[in-house]
């Protein structure tokens, strides 16, 4: 008998789809400066980051999130959140060769569709 599924939320399927948008709307707006999307949605034992991309020699991890206003979307990173994007950033380095510099970036999206890109929105060590 296959296992059960978890009932969605009544939001859920909503918020899945919202989030797509907003990932495709932030690769279309990092496509037209000239990144190149590596990977997305790229998921690691560890959780998953949204984009990975490159832009001459700086490769970066990037979390896209969505709200009503791009001041809410930029404070919707919580410290856990940005330590399990090390975490991923850091098991998908151990997996993929780069040559490149590296940071951590934020894409934040409001209802109106305004862009806000946030490059080197935190720094971790990594050694």
């Amino acid at each position: 008998m296959p296992p059960k599924k978890r009932p969605s939320l009544p939001n859920e399927s909503t918020h899945y789809h919202r989030g797509c948008v907003a990932e495709d709307a932030a690769c279309a707006w990092l496509c037209e400066r000239n990144y190149t999307i590596l990977a997305r949605r790229m998921r690691t034992p560890y959780g998953e980051i949204d984009i990975i991309a490159r832009c001459d020699d700086v490769v970066a991890f990037i979390e896209v999130k969505s709200r009503p206003s791009l001041d809410e979307a930029l404070h919707a990173i919580t410290p856990k959140q940005r330590q399990r994007i090390i975490n991923a950033a850091l098991h998908y380095l151990s997996t993929h060769i780069l040559e490149d510099d590296m940071r951590f970036d934020v894409i934040a999206i409001n209802h109106q569709h305004d862009i806000m890109h946030l490059p080197n929105a935190w720094e971790a060590i990594l050694s």
